[in-house]
């Protein structure tokens, strides 16, 4: 039923054309500099887990759900063309600043870790704002190809996978950067890792300052509400509800990247609330 919807609604095989498209030109951009810079020497390698073959394969995992319908949510026809046109700006807009950090990164970029003899450290351009801008604009495509097919399963994997396994690639280079790297700690001190600062209105701590319970009861927090979602997309058949709390948890798990979540923000009102209530007593 749902692939029916898809095959019928042109604007969203559109809006997936030219999001397709896109990726098409950036696998291109990345075959090429993967084959061209394997020739350059390095001083330090080391083999990444998570990797373009990685970043590929989840996209292509997300344009499958999204043909078939697996996973496409239950919102009017109007909402799915809206979310379509949006997904799709979303999509493109990240290659293409994905392709403005690679130009900005020039031969220092690899598909492992690595510290070339000649590596420098880029710090101009969008490496000004964030210190992984690549990683930056791969979480906004995988989030516009689930927007764009209003796939509630791709957003679920998004969140839950594909976040914490960039954010992972990104902890992984930078224990090798501030090692080996001149000049990367004290950039890294300025710079935030995947937000950048016009973001830091929402979110002044630090994440070295975060809380131990207030991270623990983030993550409960978050499974519960998305365990709430999937009752009441499956059992309420309330996708609305459903996609509000999921998106509540997106949020807060891409700014947590940052410093605090939503979920420690909470942790840390509900606490006041009680030594406020416990110190009256």
């Amino acid at each position: 039923m749902a692939q029916n919807i898809l095959l019928q609604n042109s604007l969203i095989l559109v809006c997936a054309a030219i999001a397709g498209l896109s990726l098409v030109v950036l696998a291109c951009v990345v075959g090429f500099e993967f084959f061209e810079l394997q020739k350059k020497e390095t001083s330090v390698k080391n083999r990444a887990a998570v990797a373009i073959v990685a970043m590929g394969g989840f996209f292509l995992l997300e344009l499958i759900l999204g043909q078939r319908g697996i996973g496409m949510s239950g919102f009017s026809a109007t909402a799915i063309d809206v979310l379509a046109i949006i997904g799709c700006v979303i999509s493109v807009l990240g290659v293409a600043l994905n392709l403005i950090a690679r130009v900005q990164l020039g031969s220092s970029w690899s598909n492992n870790i690595v510290i070339y003899k000649d590596h420098s450290l880029v710090k101009t351009g969008l490496y000004s704002q964030v210190r992984h801008p690549l990683y930056s604009s791969i979480l906004l495509i995988a989030f516009g190809l689930a927007v764009l097919y209003s796939n509630y399963l791709s957003l679920l994997l998004t969140i839950i996978i594909f976040i914490p396994l960039i954010r992972h690639r990104a902890l992984s280079e930078e224990a090798v950067m501030r090692k080996h790297l001149a000049g990367y700690e004290d950039y890294a001190k300025i710079t935030p890792m995947f937000i950048p600062p016009f973001m830091r209105v929402f979110f002044s701590e630090k994440l070295e300052t975060v809380d131990g319970n207030a991270i623990r009861f983030s993550r409960i927090l978050g499974a519960f509400l998305l365990t709430i979602a999937a009752l009441l997309y499956w059992v309420f058949h309330h996708p609305i509800g459903s996609w509000v709390l999921v998106g509540f948890v997106l949020i807060s798990s891409i700014f947590g990247a940052y410093g605090y979540c939503l979920g420690a923000y909470i942790y840390f009102g509900l606490r006041k609330l009680y030594r406020r209530y416990s110190a009256k007593r």
